[in-house]
């Protein structure tokens, strides 16, 4: 029987067992800590994640399990912004079903939840403001987005595009008024999503045509919405109304493209995408590759950059890419990997250390051959082996696999 290898390792709930080591802290929807990076799982906790709808966690395993990327928002941070996006999207949810209730509704909508949607979104403002400041003291992201479930996906994938278009946002040297723009924008990008039925978003099979076309609704709606209560937002709305669009013309509500460039004024041309919404369609396809979803697991950080990588210039603007290249790593601190090219194929370690220069060229060290035994740990710096190749072991069956 082989060794597990070490490092910080994406197991499907099935597969972790009773005394595992917690890898990365969660969340519920509300913001408040279920279980803390370092919880040692139980039965109990593993079928409570199960319940509340966790499909995977990380898992810290052995010596390695003190390498993990460090976390470039406070928990504290975290838990408001998640709070704050929740106390909002429930004003929206009121908003909404009174708009659907009649002539009257419309007034209350005017009067009443007008002014509450207002206050939210102030509270998020000063939540944002939180969130850019610590973002701006961070080198790059840690690669490793945070596990979601059904019921907290909207709330923490907003947070999630929010903090990454910050970064991205910096990376294009963005001031201070300009960042404020974007991350308003990121973390109501899906608002729309409050007008579909859950059990269509989170349904397990494949859409319907019908359901399908619901869902591209969703763009539309959220700028219709945040139209309807701040009319002069307009970056921010349009945000919410362009994150789906493709450079190449081919992404919804309108077909708009995109120049592949960055240096351009704020407002665009007619039919073109807002350079603000570029970001945000970068940051909301790297959250949603990485999350598990109802119809499959999450990706590794590899495999989802690799294939952002290949969106630009037609999906994605290839600029804004460039820039998150740079400061996104495809191999986080902490993963368990494996080595697919060079003298020591098969063998499997963890990557102790980012080269800042070449994220995709990270330190790792090796400690199982690859006939499974473990082995004296050696560390290799891949930015002088380049003939030497890794991939990230994300799920267990891929760790039976690699040996």
């Amino acid at each position: 029987m082989q060794d597990e290898a070490n490092g910080l390792k994406r197991l499907l709930l099935d597969s972790v067992s009773d005394g595992s080591t917690l890898g990365r802290t969660l969340f519920n929807e509300r913001g408040d800590v279920l279980l803390r990076r370092g919880a040692l799982l139980n039965r109990r906790y593993i079928e409570s994640l199960r319940d509340r709808g966790f499909r995977s966690l990380y898992i810290a395993d052995g010596p390695d399990d003190d390498l993990a990327p460090d976390e470039i928002v406070s928990e504290h941070v975290r838990a408001n912004a998640t709070a704050s996006v929740h106390r909002f999207l429930n004003v929206v949810a009121t908003a909404r079903l009174d708009r659907r209730s009649g002539a009257s509704a419309e007034r209350t909508m005017s009067e009443e939840a007008a002014r509450a949607l207002i206050t939210r979104v102030a509270s998020l403002r000063s939540v944002v403001e939180s969130v850019i400041d610590e973002v701006l003291q961070a080198n790059n992201l840690p690669g490793l987005t945070e596990l979601k479930t059904h019921d907290n996906y909207t709330f923490c994938h907003s947070i999630e595009v929010t903090i990454t278009a910050i970064m991205i946002g910096r990376e294009l040297h963005f001031d201070r008024a300009a960042l404020r723009e974007l991350a308003m924008g990121c973390i109501l990008h899906d608002v729309g999503k409050m007008f579909i039925a859950p059990q269509i978003l989170n349904k397990p099979g494949r859409l319907t045509k019908e359901e399908m076309e619901l869902v591209k609704s969703h763009p539309g709606a959220g700028y219709r919405f945040l139209r309807g209560f701040q009319p002069d937002a307009y970056l921010i709305n349009h945000v919410a109304y362009q994150h789906h669009e493709r450079q190449d013309g081919t992404g919804y509500p309108r077909g708009l493209t995109g120049q592949n460039r960055i240096g351009r004024e704020g407002r665009s041309g007619r039919g073109e995408m807002l350079l603000i919404a570029e970001i945000a369609a970068v940051a909301d396809v790297y959250d949603a590759l990485s999350s598990d979803r109802p119809h499959r697991p999450g990706m590794a950080p590899d495999q989802v950059v690799e294939m952002i990588r290949s969106m630009a210039g037609t999906h994605l603007n290839r600029e804004v890419v460039n820039g998150f290249l740079s400061i996104v790593p495809a191999y986080p601190v902490g993963s368990a990997i494996h080595v697919t090219e060079g003298s020591f194929t098969g063998f499997c370690g963890v990557v102790v250390n980012l080269n800042t220069q070449r994220l995709d060229r990270p330190r790792i060290r090796l400690d199982r051959d690859r006939s499974g035994r473990r082995i004296d740990p050696f560390e290799i710096d891949l930015v002088w082996e380049p003939l030497t190749q890794i991939a990230i072991i994300l799920f267990d069956r891929e760790l039976r696999q690699a040996g």
